[in-house]
């Protein structure tokens, strides 16, 4: 199974507006949503952009709607006057072998706060996966929505959760596999790859002569030189293959 590559296996929310306690399980092949309008198809890419980049520099990917500020994705409690929430994704890392990224939302700060879920109890370099995913009600204690502080405290099944800073959160997907790029490097990058998951969530695709794309991959020194070893190299497969 050494080429096996990490796939979200599944999305999870509780309390969260729109989808309220859910669990979609992804398809191997398919990666598109069908439903009514306004029935949050795109929420779920929002989640999975939010997961991936943070609240500091997320923006949705639907034009033409009132940006969203993540202090409304979670639900008020009966009172009307506070709510928290979860999102979170099982990341099949092996075969059967999950680790979970997740964000801890509250009405009170436009701020979300990530969180790992791992079979051991080291957040510093590697992962260990569990055998099992988790799901919205594994995080429910005698079914209520406790805060991120106090899960910390209480085994989730097989895992352990912990909250993490923003710059660690990166630091530690992208040691483990599980982002291509390090984001915890600068803002631009974060900014950059936001913006690379928003065109690919509206379905139209990137320009490929993007400034801020060659920026992201090919960083602000170098950009012009690698840019065009990339076309030479281009060029020279497609005459290889007339």
């Amino acid at each position: 199974m050494a080429n096996f590559q990490p796939k979200i296996y599944s999305l999870s929310t509780l309390n969260v507006r729109q989808h309220f306690n859910c669990d979609y399980k992804f398809n191997d092949f398919r990666t598109d949503f069908s439903g009514e309008s306004g029935s949050g198809k795109s929420l779920i890419a929002d989640f999975i952009q939010l997961l991936l980049v943070g609240s500091k520099v997320f923006k949705s990917g639907t034009e033409g709607i009132k940006q969203r500020d993540t202090s409304g994705l979670a639900l008020k409690n009966q009172d009307g006057k506070y709510g928290r929430g979860y999102i979170f994704i099982n990341v099949e890392v092996q075969p059967k072998r999950y680790i979970v990224l997740g964000g801890y939302l509250e009405t009170t700060s436009s701020q979300m706060h990530f969180f790992i879920i791992q079979s051991g109890y080291d957040f510093e370099e590697a992962l260990s996966a569990m055998d099992k995913p988790i799901f919205y009600r594994d995080l429910l204690v005698d079914g209520k929505i406790e805060t991120l502080q106090n899960l910390e405290k209480i085994p989730l099944g097989t895992g352990y959760l912990k909250g993490v800073s923003n710059k660690k959160y990166h630091q530690l997907l992208f040691n483990n596999g599980l982002l291509a790029v390090d984001l915890s490097q600068n803002i631009q990058s974060l900014k950059s790859y936001a913006a690379i998951i928003r065109s690919f969530s509206r379905g139209k695709g990137f320009f490929t002569d993007s400034d801020a794309l060659k920026k992201f991959l090919f960083g602000d020194d170098d950009q012009k030189r690698l840019f065009d070893k990339y076309q030479d190299d281009v060029q020279n497969i497609n005459l290889d293959q007339q």
